[in-house]
């Protein structure tokens, strides 16, 4: 921050040098500047956000560098700019008059965040301008309920410090903050939507400064890495219904598919914290999945089950058609020609007819399970479509 002077004429070396001797001989950096020390000091505080380095969900802290301009008059420290040769200002060092020491108390280092002091400006009717920077990592609870289209209101408290809060008051200078507009500067992941300041009297005479910031999350990489490609096994664990059963690669194929889907939930659950109160919407999606491949393995393997058992019931039946016909063999000698063309041609055609029955009703099963699965395939597919578009 740059401070901006206009010269005056006449004004000297010396006035110079007589005004700091002045203003360094009447205050006290250790004692607070007002006339009555059972009055507060009154400090307007601009908090200015320089760059934030991402809110991390997993960690829930948000970690972000802010400069506060502050304002406040010294009530002791007034003179009249003729006899410092018109000097109506001068620029202080830190240390060399009473600052106020403004913390965040919700930082997860309380007490070890660093705090730059610039030079500061004193105007004559005792007003007191300088810029304190903090880099600040505070804590934040996320709400992960609609991850990744969610969006975290963060709240950075600052509070006095070094004196009774009854000492030192802090107001707002504006209800926003000021932002930065390098990009550069700011997260990827993140966007910042909106700022807002206000104080906050936790009891009577104890008030806080708090800035919130609202995030809302640049969701394309989660869609992209994690989302399209869950989309993509469901749509191919519903395409299984058009593998035939007589290849044996359906159950196979169908577990193959189940264990991808465990992978992705356990990357899922690496990115996000455990909060303990609601789960993600990617979770829910990606265990509906899940459900919904595991289902489809259900029916594969019913499926598989009942082919063979149909296949090896039609093997009995047939043995049993045969036995009965040679004993009828055995007691109509004269007629084994007639019999026996007919026993033949009566067995392939019950056999025939029974291959047939159950390959329809396979076929049948396997187009009415195809659909169903379709259908709640296109529910899943909409529900995060809508989500998604509600949210950004």
């Amino acid at each position: 921050m740059f401070w901006v002077f206009l010269s005056v004429e006449g004004t000297s070396f010396d006035d110079m040098v007589r005004l700091k001797t002045y203003v360094t001989d009447t205050v006290e950096n250790d004692v607070r500047p007002v006339c009555n020390q059972s009055e507060p000091v009154i400090v307007q505080v601009l908090p200015i956000l320089l760059r934030y380095d991402g809110l991390v969900a997993k960690d829930q802290t948000l970690q972000s560098t802010l400069s506060l301009q502050l304002e406040w008059t010294q009530e002791i420290l007034i003179w009249n700019a003729s006899d410092f040769g018109g000097l109506d200002n001068v620029v202080l060092s830190a240390g060399q008059i009473w600052t106020p020491s403004i913390t965040a108390v919700n930082s997860v280092k309380l007490g070890r965040d660093t705090t730059f002091f610039n030079d500061i400006l004193v105007h004559s009717n005792g007003l007191t301008q300088t810029f304190a920077s903090q880099s600040i990592e505070s804590s934040c609870p996320v709400d992960i309920k609609w991850f990744p289209f969610d969006s975290q209101t963060c709240v950075i408290e600052f509070s006095n410090a070094a004196f009774r809060n009854s000492d030192v008051v802090l107001f707002p200078l504006t209800s926003e903050i000021a932002v930065s507009l390098e990009d550069n500067l700011f997260s990827q992941e993140w966007k910042l939507t909106g700022t807002h300041v206000y104080t906050r009297e936790r009891a009577p005479g104890y008030n806080r400064l708090n800035t919130k910031l609202v995030f809302v999350r640049q969701p394309l990489s989660y869609v992209v890495n994690i989302l399209v490609p869950a989309h993509i096994l469901s749509l191919m664990s519903v395409f299984s219904f058009k593998i035939p059963l007589d290849c044996g690669e359906r159950i196979s194929y169908c577990t193959s598919l189940l264990l991808t889907y465990v992978v992705l939930i356990d990357m899922v659950s690496a990115m996000i914290p455990n909060v303990p109160k609601n789960i993600s919407l990617m979770q829910i999606i990606i265990t509906y999945q899940l459900a919904q491949g595991a289902l489809v393995t259900v029916c594969a393997i019913l499926m598989t089950k009942y082919r063979v058992n149909k296949s090896a019931s039609t093997d009995t039946q047939v043995e049993s058609k045969l036995c009965a016909f040679l004993t009828n063999c055995c007691k109509r000698k004269s007629k084994v020609k007639d019999i026996d063309a007919v026993g033949k041609d009566s067995s392939n055609n019950e056999l025939n007819e029974l291959v047939t029955r159950n390959e329809t009703l396979l076929n049948s099963v396997d187009r009415v399970l195809f659909s169903f699965f379709v259908c709640l395939y296109v529910v899943a597919l909409l529900t995060v479509v809508i989500i998604g578009w509600s949210h950004n």
